[in-house]
């Protein structure tokens, strides 16, 4: 997963991640979340489903989220976020 957050830096403009069913756990969330709260990330649609991310992952993609103001569309579907998790995300 760190390529594809290293991959978010050297291009900005990709738009798009899905991300579905990628095995990445809680340190490629955590690697995908610093990249989604860079100044360059352009990433509007981001889908992660069916993944297992954790309380560490889930915490890293909150706070991501309430720091990029591009992500508007995210994709949690399938994926073990258990109940403890979506408080974590602000659900």
């Amino acid at each position: 997963m760190s390529s594809v957050a290293e991959g978010l830096y050297v291009h900005p403009t990709i738009s798009g991640l899905i991300l579905w069913n990628t095995e990445f756990g809680s340190e490629g969330m955590i690697s995908l979340a610093d990249a989604l709260c860079s100044e360059s990330s352009a990433v509007n649609v981001l889908d992660i489903g069916c993944n297992a991310i954790g309380v560490d992952g889930a915490e890293a993609l909150k706070l991501s989220l309430t720091q990029s103001t591009t992500v508007h569309t995210l994709g949690l579907a399938a994926g073990s976020l258990a109940a403890a998790l979506v408080p974590a995300l602000g659900g």
